[in-house]
């Protein structure tokens, strides 16, 4: 959005405008957001596999099923 008003300007405005404080000005606006974005990350909670899953050997056959029959597929598939 800032970068939208930045260039919304006419050219006129900005050639008044010495080039190192609108270069100064576009910096600063493009990376002030940056702690509050890094702030938000680490406020997410956190979710792991521990408490997301009851028991590693009740997803382990299964997922191995899967890897085996998608391996024969790509394998298939490579072969035609």
């Amino acid at each position: 959005m800032a970068l939208g008003l930045l260039l919304s300007y006419a050219d006129t405005y900005w050639g008044l405008t010495p080039v190192w404080l609108a270069i100064t000005v576009t910096v600063i606006v493009t990376l002030a957001p940056a702690p509050t974005l890094i702030r938000l990350v680490y406020a997410v909670p956190r979710i792991y596999a521990k408490d997301a899953m009851t028991s590693p050997q009740a997803t382990s056959r299964p997922m191995r099923l899967v890897s085996i029959v998608f391996i024969a597929w790509a394998v298939l598939q490579r072969i035609k």
